[in-house]
């Protein structure tokens, strides 16, 4: 079981191959500044754009690095290939999963509960994801409660719905994870387990500080910039800025961050 700040690690590329000495770096970089949670291969870490292998690689690079507390993600279209991904849980000793929703193929109710039923049969601590502006599909909470019977099912990460949000955080034996950066205040207040974050990867001692709720007078302003293209293009473009990344490229239909973006990293990082 993980809890606290979870760090969703973005995966750093050069000329379209995986450069795993950024990634070691960013890991180092998290370690020095008091994260030593991970969750690898989510939205962040642009994990539908990977190869299998690369997923692989991509893991055993962070286990490589003494991450005892990895997440691995999660996410296909089909419940074959989400059960071919698990495999990789298995292959490296990780304990805990988080589950996306099925995307594209406009699942229906009992599909849902039958695709995250045989996944959570596969014997790993399994969370749930929630994002419905990416997959299309909104978790409902009586499809979730549904979910929630079974003994391996122990938490969501939610990115949609505040109303929601509430409603998990007063389940017994059932872990809520915020899973906007913006909203994380709001989440540690009404008792959320953790949160899983994008911006750590840039400012992990400050997403610390938020967790911890301490005065951190930047954080609003910090993911008003980061996300103001969709995520992960300005989190690359600012590890980059600070020498954590040796590139800010994306992986294609993704891009590289715009010349608006890249003038309010600049005037953020003159005001910080």
């Amino acid at each position: 079981m993980v809890e606290g700040v979870i760090c969703a690690l973005a995966t750093p590329f050069l000329k379209d191959k995986v450069h795993f000495d950024s990634l070691v770096r960013l890991v180092e970089f998290q370690k020095a500044n008091g994260v030593d949670n991970f969750l690898v291969c989510g939205t962040t870490g642009e994990a539908p754009l990977l190869t299998e292998k690369e997923k692989e690689d991509v893991l055993r690079c962070v286990k490589d690095c003494g991450c005892k507390n990895a997440v691995l993600g999660i996410e296909s279209p089909s419940t074959w290939g989400a059960l071919k991904q698990m495999e990789l849980a298995s292959k490296y000793n990780v304990k805990s999963v988080l589950v996306v929703a099925p995307f594209f193929s406009k699942a229906t109710k009992e599909g849902v509960l039958q695709h995250f039923l045989t996944l959570a049969n596969q014997d790993f601590a399994t969370y749930l994801y929630n994002v419905p502006q990416r997959t299309g599909f909104d978790l409902e909470v009586n499809v979730v409660k549904e979910l929630a019977k079974h003994k391996n099912v122990v938490g969501i990460k939610e990115s949609g719905s505040i109303k929601n949000a509430l409603e998990y955080a007063s389940w017994q034996n059932f872990d809520l994870f915020c899973g906007e950066d913006a909203l994380l205040p709001i989440y540690k207040s009404i008792g959320a387990k953790g949160c899983v974050s994008a911006l750590c990867n840039v400012f992990p001692r400050w997403t610390v500080n938020t967790w911890q709720n301490k005065n951190e007078k930047h954080w609003q302003k910090a993911c008003k910039v980061a996300f103001g293209e969709v995520n992960p293009v300005v989190v690359k473009h600012l590890l980059k800025r600070l020498d954590v990344f040796i590139s800010d490229e994306c992986r294609t239909p993704l891009s590289k961050a715009n010349s608006t973006s890249v003038k309010a990293v600049d005037k953020f990082l003159r005001e910080i």
